[in-house]
C-alpha cells in the first residue's frame, strides 16, 4: 500500500501551569503531528517533539527534514501488509531515513514522528491493533509523584496535593536549586537526625553525597551532640535524647572524631553507583563507614530503570528485560551514519555499546548517551555495568583520550606514590598541544609535596598514559602532544568547583564530577 499524501502540522500548546525538569522550564508544547493518507483512505496519525538539548532538532529543522527527505523518500515506497511480528516493525523503520546536520546529532524525533503515523496508517488500513504484534507486558502501571523543591515548605505542599490525586507512591529529591550555604545547612540537619539513632541500611545515588555527611558530621561533631542532647536545631525542636548523645560523645573522645562506622554498630549494607566516574568516590567510603559491603543501586536515570542490582561490591547488574526495549550501537559504531542495532539477545560479552532506550513512557528509541560494557550474563540476560557518558571524550590532535584511560593511569599512580587524592581533573590545552592536570591532594600532602616529585608524578602520568592509550604515545612520540601540565590545587579546589556548579542549577544527588573538562580548571 502508498501513502499519497502527508500533511505536517508544528503546534505550541500553551500550559495553564508551568513545571521544571532537569534544567529546563516548560510553559507550553511545541509538538508536530504528522497525518498519512493511505491510498485506500486509511488516515494514521504520529507526534514529534523536536528538543534541541536532546538531538539537536528544532522545530523548525525537523520540518524542514519531514518535507525535504522523509517525504519524499516514503512516497515511492508499496508498503507490505502488517504481519504479527516484531521483524514486521523493524522493516517499517527501516524505510524511513534519518542523518545527521550541522548541530543535530540525528533526526530522531523526526523519524519518530512519520514511523508512528506509518504504523497508525498500515494497522488501522488492516483493522489491527499495535498490541497484536506487542502484547501488554502487565495488566497495571503505578504512577508516582516527584517532589523537588528548596523548601521544606513547598515541598510538604506538593505532597498534600499528590496526596490528593491519589497518589501514594512519592519519590522526594532531597537537594534542590539553592545557594551552597543552604546545602550545606542541610547537610548539617541530615546528620542530626542520622546519628540519632542507629542505621542499617544508608542510600544515595552519588556516593559523594555520603562523603559530604560524613564530612560534615566530623567537622561540627560537637554542633551535633549539643542539637541531639538538647533537641534544638536553628529555631526548630525536636525530641531531645541526652543518652544517645553521651554514646556519641564518648565515641568522639575515644576516636577524636564522629564517623558513622563507630557510632552506626549495626550497619549492614550501603547502597549507591560504583562505577563509572564516581567510582573513585565510592572506594574512600570505608574509611568513614568502615568495611560495609556496597551494593549499586543499579544503572537508572530519570528515563528508566536500565539494570536490576543482584550482587554486593560491583556496578554490574542484570538488564531489565521485562521493564524497557533496548537496542545497541557498538561504542566504534556511535558516530556512524548507519550503525550496526543489535538486540539484548545479539551483545556480547566485553563489548561495550551505546543504548537506545524505548519506555512505556514514551520515549521512542532515546539516545541516553551512555556507555556500558557487558560484563557477563545471568542465566541469558545480560549483565551490564556503566562505563562513562558516550561524551567523555577529548582529542587535541587524534589521541582519543577517554576519561577510563585517566582513571586506569590515575589509579596506579595514586597506588605507586601512596598519594592520598582528594579528586583530579584533566583540562585540554589545544593551544599548547597538552593537558592541564588540576589534582587535589590532602591538606597535610599539599603543604609538604617537594618540586623534585611533582616532577616525578607528571613523568609518571604521562607514561602510564603512553602505555594505557597507544593513540597517545604515537603522539607523544611525534611531539605533536607535550608533557602535560601539573598543577597541585589548594585545598577545597574541588569543593569550590562543586559549588559554581550548583549555583547553576545542577541538582547535587545528580552532579556527577568531571574529570575530563573542556573548560580552564
Amino acid at each position: 500500500m502508498k501513502i499519497i499524501e502527508a500533511t505536517i502540522t508544528p503546534l505550541k500548546i500553551p500550559f495553564t501551569e508551568s513545571f521544571s525538569h532537569s534544567t529546563k522550564s516548560r510553559t507550553y508544547s511545541d509538538s508536530i503531528v504528522v497525518k498519512l493518507k493511505a491510498a485506500d483512505g486509511t488516515i494514521g496519525y504520529g507526534e514529534a517533539v523536536a528538543r534541541p538539548y536532546v538531538t539537536g532538532e528544532t522545530v523548525e529543522s525537523c520540518l524542514q527534514f519531514m518535507a525535504s527527505t522523509i517525504w519524499e523518500h516514503i512516497k515511492h515506497i508499496d508498503y507490505p501488509e502488517p504481519e504479527p511480528d516484531i521483524s514486521w516493525l523493524y522493516k517499517i523503520s527501516e524505510t524511513i531515513p534519518t542523518a545527521k546536520s550541522q548541530g543535530v546529532i540525528a533526526f530522531n524525533a523526526a523519524k519518530a514522528g512519520f514511523e508512528l503515523a506509518l504504523l497508525d496508517c498500515l494497522l488501522k488500513s488492516q483493522n489491527l491493533s499495535l498490541s497484536t504484534i506487542l502484547p501488554p507486558k502487565r495488566n497495571t502501571v503505578i504512577y508516582s509523584g516527584a517532589i523537588t523543591s528548596s523548601s521544606i515548605e513547598k515541598a510538604v505542599k506538593n505532597a498534600k496535593s499528590f496526596k490528593l490525586f491519589g497518589l501514594k507512591h512519592i519519590k522526594v529529591k532531597v537537594t534542590g536549586e539553592e545557594d551552597f550555604s543552604r546545602l550545606h545547612e542541610r547537610y548539617f540537619a541530615i546528620a542530626c537526625f542520622a546519628f540519632r539513632r542507629q542505621v542499617s541500611y544508608i542510600s544515595t545515588p552519588n556516593p559523594s553525597t555520603l562523603l559530604r555527611l560524613a564530612e560534615v558530621a566530623n567537622t561540627y561533631k560537637q554542633d551535633i551532640i549539643r542539637a541531639i542532647h538538647d533537641g534544638t536545631f536553628g529555631n526548630k525542636s525536636i525530641k531531645p535524647q541526652p543518652k544517645r548523645a553521651k554514646e556519641l560523645d564518648k565515641i568522639a573522645d575515644r576516636t577524636n572524631a564522629l564517623l558513622p562506622k563507630d557510632c552506626w554498630r549495626h550497619l549492614q549494607l550501603i547502597g549507591c553507583w560504583t562505577g563509572g566516574t564516581v567510582g573513585i568516590q565510592a572506594q574512600k567510603l570505608a574509611n568513614y563507614y568502615g568495611a560495609v559491603p556496597i551494593r549499586d543501586i543499579g544503572y537508572l536515570a530519570s528515563e528508566a530503570r536500565i539494570t536490576l542490582p543482584y550482587q554486593d561490591n560491583t556496578p554490574s547488574g542484570i538488564l531489565a528485560l521485562t521493564t524497557n526495549y533496548y537496542e545497541f550501537i557498538p561504542e566504534e559504531e556511535l558516530d556512524s551514519d548507519n550503525p550496526t542495532i543489535l538486540l539484548s539477545h545479539e551483545i556480547e560479552l566485553g563489548k561495550r555499546y551505546g543504548i537506545l532506550l524505548t519506555t512505556t513512557a514514551g520515549l521512542y528509541r532515546y539516545q541516553i548517551h551512555d556507555i556500558v560494557e557487558v560484563t557477563g550474563f545471568y542465566r541469558k540476560a545480560p549483565l551490564l555495568a556503566f562505563i562513562r557518558k558516550s561524551q567523555d571524550m577529548t582529542n587535541i590532535t587524534g589521541e582519543k583520550m577517554h576519561v577510563n584511560h585517566i582513571l586506569m593511569a590515575m589509579e596506579i599512580i595514586r597506588q605507586k606514590y601512596n598519594l592520598p587524592i582528594v579528586t583530579y581533573r584533566f583540562t585540554p590545552d589545544i593551544e599548547n598541544q597538552r593537558y592541564k592536570i588540576y589534582l587535589e591532594l590532602d591538606l597535610q600532602l599539599t603543604q609538604t609535596i617537594q618540586e623534585n616529585l611533582l616532577q616525578q608524578i607528571i613523568t609518571a602520568i604521562d607514561l602510564q598514559l603512553c602505555h594505557i592509550n597507544c593513540e597517545y604515545e604515537q603522539k607523544r612520540q611525534s611531539k605533536r602532544l607535550h608533557l602535560p601540565c601539573l598543577y597541585i590545587m589548594p585545598p577545597g579546589w574541588s569543593e569550590a568547583e562543586i559549588r559554581k556548579e550548583i549555583a547553576n542549577n545542577k541538582r547535587n544527588v545528580q552532579y556527577k564530577w568531571k574529570i575530563i573538562c573542556h573548560e580552564n580548571g
